[in-house]
């Protein structure tokens, strides 16, 4: 499966030179100049009004975010059309007049396409990868072993990296930033953490609740549920590569823990995921969607 997903990608690599070489210097940087206008309207439409939006419309992120950013995309798309129109409406006649382009500008021409065509082209690789799996909870077949796919992940992954506030939390944030650029590795992380005996023994410890509300670092390493925790090294490294810790270091982890109880948002929303009973291995599909598990992420993305 692998070689079919590389070499559809290899058929639109060569259509974009091939259109760029058609189109000419000017129609292709004007492409590009679309496409980079294009995608810069959907990433703040999509991160500020669908982070502004989704709460009200009772609606995770997750869903809506990627939404609004097809939907803004297509439509700046759709708005630049008629100057495209016009342009080769003037070109067209140009061509009746015999005219031929110099094969530089052809060249030049399909360059330019070609590399703002990649970009788009990884864009959709990477997104068709997220919806399946936040549809079906598995990637898609042969996306491990494709080379297009490994350089959509990287250039998502520099993208979420440079966007991310890091407030002094560069690992924390290059955990995230690999989450979100690789969404099914994502996905077997949180799977593990949810499936891990100590890590649901934490969740509903009473002792460990009210350690986490007092805010006090050493108090919370002390509770026995903390303790069997640090003891699963396997959930510890889950965590930290999910994005959810800064470390894997006992003390730096309890310290993050602290400032975490003191959030009244982070709290709110883990008690209703609990009596939803959505903090579950077998639940996984239904707390990836869920408000409140977007709520939490986003404040963890602060």
């Amino acid at each position: 499966m692998q070689y079919v997903l590389d070499g559809l990608a290899l058929v639109f690599v060569i259509f974009f030179f091939l259109s760029g070489w058609h189109k000419g210097i000017l129609i292709s940087f004007l492409g590009g100049v679309r496409l980079l206008v294009a995608t810069v309207a959907a990433y703040f439409i999509a991160r500020y009004l669908g982070g502004w939006l989704a709460p009200i419309i009772n609606r995770p992120r997750i869903i809506l975010v990627p939404t609004l950013a097809i939907f803004s995309f297509a439509s700046v798309l759709f708005l630049f059309k008629y100057i495209f129109f016009r342009i080769r409406l003037a070109r067209n006649e140009r061509e009746e007049e015999k005219f031929k382009r110099p094969a530089w500008k052809c060249f030049i021409g399909g360059v330019i396409n070609l590399l703002f065509g990649i970009f788009v082209l990884a864009e959709l690789f990477w997104l068709a990868e997220l919806f399946v799996v936040i549809v079906g909870g598995r990637t898609l077949p042969g996306v491990e072993e494709a080379q297009f796919s490994q350089f959509s992940r990287r250039m998502v992954y520099e993208i979420s990296y440079t966007m991310i506030p890091k407030n002094g939390q560069e690992s924390q944030v290059a955990s995230m930033a690999r989450m979100i650029s690789h969404p099914g590795s994502g996905m077997k992380k949180l799977k593990e953490i949810l499936g891990a005996k100590s890590f649901q023994t934490v969740l509903i410890d009473k002792d460990f609740q009210k350690e986490l509300l007092s805010g006090e670092p050493e108090r919370i390493q002390q509770t026995p549920a903390m303790q069997a925790l640090f003891e699963d090294q396997k959930t510890i490294d889950a965590l930290y590569g999910f994005g959810i810790i800064s470390s894997t270091n006992q003390a730096q982890i309890c310290e993050q823990l602290s400032t975490l109880g003191k959030n009244e948002v982070i709290n709110s929303s883990l008690e209703s995921l609990q009596t939803k009973k959505l903090l579950e291995k077998d639940k996984i599909m239904q707390l990836i969607r869920d408000p409140d598990f977007d709520t939490i992420m986003g404040e963890l993305l602060k």
